[in-house]
């Protein structure tokens, strides 16, 4: 323990001693650590905020969807859900609640005109219980309700940038807009959502479903997003193989051939999303890690020059009886301490440009540094010193005493 606090005390004598030289040292280090932290704060706060959304839905929460491989899209094929897929999963699948179902009936893009301006938004026709399942609640005014759809009205809720984008207020209840070139009255604002991706989640425009039905030029091929819970958690998985084997009967798949769909829960949308997450987190982490083996091989120089330096000094002490492993871990702990300290500023800057990136980038959730990310970076930054200060260090342990002392 003693050589140990000695070695510590001696190696931040000699950082003081040359201040400058130690600071351009541990540079690479503090650069790297810093990168590293603020990549892995930056998504762990988006993965937290979006698993958090995914897993609102509920465990007895799942989602229907058409699914094409890449490979039959660049040939301009594209699997849907049509309208009979839809009244087939309600009428013959038991245990499920809540079906909300939702499609564009004007396509990907819509125009919309309102009197002040037109803008191209997303337009969904959505049944009631589509609002509740996607959590789009109104601001102002109300949702829509099952008489609109029944009645065919011409109603709409909006989302806050698509009002934004047609210049409408933000309380634009009661106001008129051009959908297909059909006036529907604005009768809800839904709360906003902010953006993901500097993508926005509040330009949008939801109709009755019924509405979208008549309207659609081809509602038969519309391409529809099923969403539903189950009445019991633990069937969620029965109830999934169900609705898989009823979409590939009526579909005419056959045994061996893949699904045209996907059925997925929220738990296993927030795993897959989490997965691809992590697997990006670890290629930038990796990219940036580059840096910490320039640090690395900037602390080795830095020690080669301080064994020789020290030249005196370390054949004074062999010849006072100091043995080579005592050299050897003076010169490692030395090595270490200057590292260690790089990567406690490299820390410190990590978390101030993972601050600064989500404050300025819109649409990034705050970051958030989980605490094995601390341990990891002062453990790793470390490693690295004592990793690239084992050649200094063994150089230094074999000097020959009686040359050691000679030397000028």
């Amino acid at each position: 323990m003693f050589i140990l606090v000695e070695s510590v005390r001696m190696a931040l004598r000699s950082l003081r001693a040359h201040p400058l030289r130690s600071a351009l040292t541990v540079l690479g280090v503090v650069i790297g650590v810093a990168a590293i932290v603020a990549v892995v704060s930056v998504m762990h706060g988006l993965s937290a905020s979006i698993s958090g959304e995914l897993r609102a839905f509920g465990a007895g929460s799942l989602t229907v969807e058409g699914y094409t491989p890449f490979k039959e899209q660049l040939l301009g094929r594209q699997n849907v859900l049509a309208l009979d897929d839809y009244g087939r999963i309600v009428a013959h699948v038991d245990g499920i609640r809540n079906v909300a179902a939702a499609f564009a009936p004007f396509g990907p893009g819509a125009t919309v005109r309102s009197p002040a301006r037109s803008a191209v938004t997303q337009v969904l026709a959505v049944t009631v219980s589509y609002q509740r399942a996607m959590q789009a609640w109104p601001e102002h005014g109300r949702a829509l309700r099952g008489a609109d759809g029944t009645s065919r009205r011409k109603v709409c809720v909006a989302g806050r940038k698509a009002l934004k984008k047609l210049g409408l207020p933000a309380d634009a209840v009661g106001t008129y807009v051009d959908i297909g070139g059909h006036w529907f009255k604005i009768v809800g604002v839904a709360e906003p959502k902010g953006d993901l991706f500097g993508l926005s989640r509040d330009d949008y425009l939801l109709i009755p479903f019924e509405v979208g039905q008549a309207l659609a030029a081809d509602a038969d091929r519309a391409d529809i997003a099923i969403t539903f819970e189950v009445d019991d958690v633990a069937q969620a998985d029965a109830v999934r193989d169900a609705v898989t084997a009823l979409l590939r009967k009526v579909h005419g798949i056959r045994p061996g051939q893949p699904d045209d769909f996907t059925v997925q829960t929220a738990r296993q949308a927030a795993e897959k999303f989490l997965g691809i997450v992590a697997m990006v987190s670890a290629v930038l982490a990796s990219i940036t890690a580059i840096a910490l083996l320039v640090g690395g091989i900037g602390i080795m120089n830095v020690m080669l020059v301080s064994a020789t330096e020290r030249t005196r000094e370390i054949g004074i002490c062999i010849a006072l009886g100091a043995r080579r492993h005592h050299i050897v871990a003076q010169f490692l702990i030395e090595a270490a301490t200057l590292s260690s300290l790089g990567g406690l500023a490299g820390l410190a800057v990590g978390w101030l440009l993972a601050r600064a990136a989500t404050a300025l980038i819109p649409g990034l959730p705050p970051a958030s540094l989980p605490g094995w990310s601390i341990a990891v970076a002062i453990g790793f930054s470390g490693a690295v010193g004592i990793v690239f200060g084992i050649l200094p260090a063994v150089k230094a342990a074999r000097l020959n005493p009686v040359d050691a002392l000679r030397y000028e």
